[in-house]
């Protein structure tokens, strides 16, 4: 395994975690005595001791381009929870390939993804269900996403909707002027949050003292704060930091310094937790884009600004963007006065 190319999936949060490790999915799962698959911690521990060569390195260009897949979600704004179900997904993909003798590569890809929805579709139509419906469709829209986008295939012909699989019909739930006019004001309140976010998390509001403080207009029209603090401590509440330091243990003397220093102003972010905040203006800045745009939200991630071409339309700004992977352009259109909400 020494020869192969770095295939853990690339974050801060991440760490050392097994299943990050996207090796595993060049070798066929082991299982127990019992029947249950080995955990990825004992798999590569079993690999490892017994010196055990990959035995499905015709998939190493596939794996790499999963593992740019995910790095870049993280970096998005997914979170690790999200994509561990992914790659459980994704290990349930290739144990039916090597099961059922599909030897899948890139090249292959679609062929193997779609012998794999029609075991699932299979499954849940038997009688009775081996699986359930939503669950098989979770299962096939989930690898659709990350096969469409590995493959460069749009979402109006997404690989899912080449499938017999089909989303279940939920539950309906009553509509009228009531709940449409609830909807409504839900998506106001929510514009004016994300607006109030992007407005308040500024270079200078990063870099300065914690905690956070964003004046936010409820729909009452009031003004309120909205704290954003980074620190989490159940040595000491917020009311200890201004308490004589006699009055204080030494344990909480100690978590008092540290909460102060944490809240001084820095130069930069790198070594504190203040990403969190960029991270938060980010996906602020991007949630206004799309609520803007009505774009797909993995078209909007795979778009860069420089490639942004504009032209007035009337109370609009119409934009255009070249997609490498289309091989042609997007349009899509924004209000005029959006460019000032976030700068």
């Amino acid at each position: 395994m020494n020869n192969l190319p770095d295939l853990r999936v690339r974050h801060d949060n991440v760490g050392s975690k097994a299943r990050f490790d996207l090796r595993r999915f060049l070798y066929i799962r082991p299982y127990a005595s019992n029947g249950k698959a080995l955990d990825p911690r004992w798999f590569f521990r079993r690999i490892e001791q017994s010196g055990t060569h990959p035995e499905k390195l015709h998939r190493l260009a596939l794996v790499l381009e999963i593992k740019e897949f995910f790095e870049m979600r993280l970096v998005s704004g997914w979170s690790l929870a999200t994509v561990e179900g992914d790659l459980a997904g994704l290990q349930l993909f290739f144990d039916f390939c090597d099961h059922n003798g599909c030897d899948v590569t890139l090249d292959n890809l679609v062929e193997a993804y779609l012998e794999y929805c029609e075991y699932l579709f299979l499954r849940c139509n038997a009688t009775p269900p081996e699986l359930k419906k939503t669950t098989a469709f979770k299962y096939s829209s989930t690898l659709s996403t990350i096969f469409g986008e590995i493959l460069g295939i749009p979402a109006s012909i997404a690989l899912v909707k080449r499938t017999r699989l089909v989303c279940p019909p939920s539950s309906k739930k009553a509509v009228g002027r009531v709940a449409d006019k609830q909807n409504l004001e839900d998506t106001c309140n929510m514009g004016r949050f994300l607006i109030a976010l992007a407005k308040g998390i500024s270079v200078n509001s990063v870099l300065g003292p914690l905690p956070l403080r964003i004046p936010f207009q409820n729909p009452l029209g009031e003004y309120i704060e909205v704290v954003i603090n980074l620190n989490k401590t159940r040595v000491v509440h917020d009311a200890a930091l201004y308490d004589p330091r006699e009055n204080l243990t030494a344990s909480q003397r100690r978590s008092v310094e540290q909460i102060k220093k944490s809240r001084a102003p820095v130069e930069h972010i790198s070594g504190t937790k203040r990403s969190y905040l960029v991270t938060l203006r980010v996906t602020a800045e991007f949630l206004i884009f799309i609520a803007q745009t009505g774009m797909n939200v993995t078209t909007a991630q795979a778009l860069t600004r420089s490639e942004f071409r504009y032209k007035p339309a009337g109370d609009q700004w119409q934009v255009r963007a070249f997609k490498r992977r289309r091989g042609g352009e997007v349009m899509f259109s924004i209000y005029k006065s959006y460019n000032v909400v976030v700068n």
